[in-house]
């Protein structure tokens, strides 16, 4: 990033790990700027469409688009995702406005005679919202979260940029973020497409781990003496020390008092009731949410695997396993028998789905949204259902062309009954790509087992 005024940093989530409340304490340092939670997050995806569609786009343009697809920047309440932005304060249901006339005039004036560049975009938005809100900080936080964005959009904006990485014990996490997913897909998606989306919970958590792996490349080595990786565990169980170290790391005053209770905008921020941790009743939380029950829809061997084919990362970043130190060589050899075996949640989903059960409340909720007054989900807008990693592979979804039909249509019989059958011909499939996703899982755990001890090479440990 060119050399300005202002010091701009990077915020990263490796394996979803916290990033949301570091950000909240932070932001209420004066030393420290950044636009609550990630409103920006997919940006580099629209602004990839936008340039191929314009060759020549102008600041005016980009900023209608910018407020059309990231509404939120200017009022919480639109477009809302999972960052409890539109329940802040003591009533849970403060959320977070500023003035569009003065972002407008912000995002324009410091686009002046300035290229329609990614990184010039990205640097007037942080400068027109501080207009906005008047705020003078001159460390400008902004929170990518994805190192997967990171990595392949924004790397090359950031080479001089510090960074900071957020982790967390993987396998204790494992569960936890499954659980969030499923509450998420239950929220965004119809009934029938979150049984097909169940083949992708467990291969989710392991693509979690291999696209995050995958982004410590040879352009991140390059960043390496500039970053560093903090803990969830440490910001949870030693927060004063920890935000500490982070307000040392970027030039900024420590006052523990001040940074204590999370907050956006001034507005106490408690998380959202998606996630498994949610607490209505504190917004702070001393406890790192490692319990071991978390470990009980594995089977023992699923363990043993993920902690194998984990151990640099684990060692490294200090986080406990159950393996024992006299039988290393032994659980080396037991991974490779191990890996074999179906998985816990695997086995279970195969076989709850010949049941009468499961089948009925497919067809009624299947019959539901092809014949019901209610309309089903709108997949067309939000950036979530294009760009999230973890439903570009949702293949059956994206091809369905009856429910893009249907849900354009009028009450059309014709499509609500080709809708209803492509339906019903999808759920014995389901099956057959449950079968396929075990060799996808021996994969994705072979790539972690053989490159996990180059990848942590990169990391430095705050």
């Amino acid at each position: 990033m060119q050399k300005l005024e202002k010091n701009y940093y990077v915020l990263l989530a490796f394996l979803g790990s916290g990033s949301k409340l570091l950000q909240a304490q932070l932001s209420n340092s004066e030393d420290v700027f950044t636009i609550p939670a990630y409103p920006l997050k997919y940006f580099p995806f629209f602004f990839q469409e936008w340039s191929r569609e314009n060759k020549a786009i102008s600041a005016p343009k980009i900023l209608k688009l910018i407020l059309k697809h990231h509404k939120s920047i200017l009022d919480s309440r639109f477009i809302k995702g999972f960052n409890g932005l539109h329940s802040l304060g003591k009533n849970k249901s403060g959320y977070i406005k500023i003035s569009e006339n003065k972002f407008k005039k912000g995002f324009l004036k410091f686009m002046k005679n300035k290229e329609t560049s990614q990184e010039n975009i990205i640097m007037a938005i942080h400068h027109a919202y501080q207009y906005a809100t008047n705020n003078k900080s001159k460390n400008i936080l902004y929170h990518i979260h994805d190192i997967e964005i990171f990595d392949k959009y924004l790397n090359q904006n950031f080479q001089n940029t510090k960074v900071l990485a957020i982790t967390r014990n993987p396998i204790y996490n494992f569960w936890r973020r499954a659980y969030s997913d499923e509450k998420i897909e239950q929220k965004r998606f119809d009934i029938t497409d979150c049984e097909y989306i169940k083949n992708y919970r467990y291969i989710n958590r392991l693509r979690d781990l291999y696209i995050n792996f995958k982004s410590i490349n040879n352009k991140f080595k390059r960043i390496k003496r500039n970053c560093k990786f903090y803990t969830f565990e440490n910001l949870k169980n030693n927060n004063s020390q920890t935000l500490k170290k982070v307000c040392s790391f970027m030039n900024a005053k420590f006052n523990y008092k001040k940074l204590h209770i999370p907050k956006f905008n001034n507005k106490t921020w408690w998380g959202d009731k998606i996630y498994k941790g949610f607490n209505i009743k504190k917004s702070f939380v001393k406890d790192d949410f490692n319990y071991p029950e978390e470990l009980k829809l594995f089977s023992n061997y699923e363990i043993l695997v993920l902690e194998i084919a984990l151990l640099p990362f684990m060692k490294k970043f200090n986080f406990n396993t159950k393996l024992k130190p006299g039988k290393i060589i032994l659980n080396h050899i037991k991974f490779f028998f191990y890996i074999l075996l179906p998985t816990k949640y695997g086995f279970n989903l195969f076989f709850t789905r010949f049941s009468y059960k499961n089948f009925l409340c497919y067809i009624c909720a299947l019959f539901q949204e092809s014949f019901g007054k209610k309309k089903i989900k709108n997949y067309y807008f939000n950036a979530l259902y294009r760009y999230k990693w973890s439903y570009r592979i949702v293949y059956l979804i994206k091809i369905n062309f009856f429910r893009k039909l249907l849900y354009k249509s009028k009450n059309n019989l014709f499509i609500n009954i080709l809708y209803f059958i492509s339906k019903i011909l999808i759920y014995p499939f389901l099956q057959l790509e449950l079968i396929a996703s075990y060799f996808v899982r021996i994969y994705l755990i072979l790539y972690l087992r053989f490159t996990a001890k180059n990848k942590v090479k990169y990391m430095n440990l705050a």
